[in-house]
């Protein structure tokens, strides 16, 4: 393969992974919130879980392939998706790695295109206060 080849390959596989991560959610409500503002601020829960009391909108799960940012772009997606659907938090669950394939680096060098995968669950609290 030619040098040229190679590096055209290779700022392919750097810009298409540049779209960030993949969201697929999943609505677990039969209420539809109307969306939040763009600002509105979504909380995070990493250990911990609410004291308020609080609805169940859905189940967000992102994943990304290699050269797509990884799990830095994850909770800024995640947070665009539950203004989206009209949630207030997310609660983190669920991480995994993941092979997504396999590149020709150079001839004869195949590496595998590791991504990973973030699940959580996007809720709306019952009273307002919560948010403070």
């Amino acid at each position: 393969m030619k040098r040229a080849t190679i590096k055209a390959l290779i700022a392919t596989l750097f810009m298409s992974g540049c779209a960030g991560p993949v969201i697929n959610y999943s609505s677990l409500s039969d209420t539809a919130y109307p969306p939040r503002e763009a600002t509105h601020p979504i909380k995070v829960f990493l250990t911990t879980e609410p004291q308020c009391r609080y609805d169940t909108i859905g189940i967000v799960r992102t994943s990304t392939g290699a050269f797509d940012g990884g799990m830095d772009t994850f909770v800024d997606a995640m947070k665009d998706k539950a203004r989206q659907v009209g949630g207030d938090a997310i609660l983190l669950k669920m991480v995994e790695s993941k092979t997504t394939g396999y590149v020709a680096v150079a001839p004869g060098v195949i590496a595998a295109a590791d991504g990973d995968a973030q699940t959580s669950i996007i809720i709306r609290f019952l009273a307002q206060d919560c948010m403070q």
